[in-house]
């Protein structure tokens, strides 16, 4: 094991940091437990979590992978996906996933993709997956990412990332009118609104800097075939200009949701449908409730994250 005890109160992590000019190098880090924490500030509960990230990138090196950040594994079924400081995932990525779920063999795309989880999660399921599944992303690491989580799970030729602005896609990235279904987790915030992102990381993911929802929905319809899905998520202040920006693609809402904590609380996303020459009716679903009145998760939250069978 990477993580060695060496007498009380000191624990040694070695840690290999795999990086272009140094793949082989290690740092050796001395974690000194102080009342269930240690001296460089992390909890002790946390030292576990260092010790599974420096063993897996001890592994990696001995492949011969090269790094040129601090990358980890997230362990999904039989998925590893590829995440980072700058690009993880949240519980409206499988929220997303779960709402939008494709027909097997598909054509997917999903824009905005950071570390490609929303089309990773897909692949959970081999009698399931869809035949191909694009993924599309403007930012250099999390393609990268979405690269080795795609080396490492095996699926050249049906998971494709593409490093591109969603609104200069061309004909060679993806053909016009030849996706099933196109998924989007869009930036939640206008420029200049909510918290200030501290990284350009965070600006891009975060806030409309780099495209907004008209732009998203004229990129899924010219990507989408006559009667194809765009399936997106966003906050429920943002709703109303969301199916706005649908319709003005082309693309009839045709079916909501909201997600709450409990039945007595606001929605805090909505999930919305639109539909390639879709003619007017919005079917509203029941909410989803992620929370049991007694506590814990609830058995449909459960069942897409993979914790029980559906």
């Amino acid at each position: 094991r990477v993580l060695t005890r060496r007498g009380a109160p000191g624990r040694v992590c070695q840690r290999v940091l795999a990086r272009r000019r140094a793949p082989g190098r290690v740092c050796q880090r001395v974690l000194t437990r102080r009342r269930g924490g240690c001296a460089c500030g992390r909890r002790a509960a946390s030292i576990l979590a260092w010790a599974r990230k420096c063993a897996i990138l001890e592994a990696v090196a001995a492949k011969g992978e090269v790094f040129l950040g601090d990358y980890d594994f997230e362990v999904i079924g039989p998925l590893r996906v590829c995440i980072s400081r700058e690009h993880r995932f949240g519980t409206d990525a499988f929220l997303l996933a779960s709402f939008a779920r494709p027909k097997k063999g598909a054509k997917v795309c999903d824009l905005c993709s950071g570390c490609g989880i929303v089309p990773l999660l897909w692949f959970r399921d081999e009698k399931k997956a869809p035949s191909l599944a694009y993924a599309v992303e403007l930012l250099p690491q999390a393609v990268e990412q979405m690269e080795i989580t795609r080396r490492e799970n095996a699926l050249e030729g049906r998971f494709l990332p593409l490093l591109r602005d969603l609104r200069a896609l061309s004909e060679k990235d993806i053909p016009p009118a030849s996706l099933d279904l196109v998924s989007c987790n869009p930036p939640y915030n206008p420029p200049g609104a909510g918290m200030p992102a501290q990284s350009n990381h965070r600006l891009t993911a975060r806030h409309e800097v780099a495209c907004d929802l008209p732009a998203i929905a004229g990129t899924a319809a010219r990507l989408l075939r006559f009667g194809g899905r765009f399936c997106l998520c966003g906050r429920p202040q943002r709703l109303p200009g969301a199916m706005e920006a649908l319709r003005s693609a082309g693309l009839e809402p045709k079916r909501l949701r909201f997600v709450q904590k409990l039945a007595e609380t606001p929605p805090w996303l909505f999930l919305l449908e639109g539909r390639k020459g879709g003619r007017p009716f919005l079917q509203v679903e029941p909410p989803l409730l992620m929370e049991n009145p007694q506590g814990g998760f609830t058995r449909e939250v459960l069942e897409l994250y993979g914790k029980i069978d559906p």
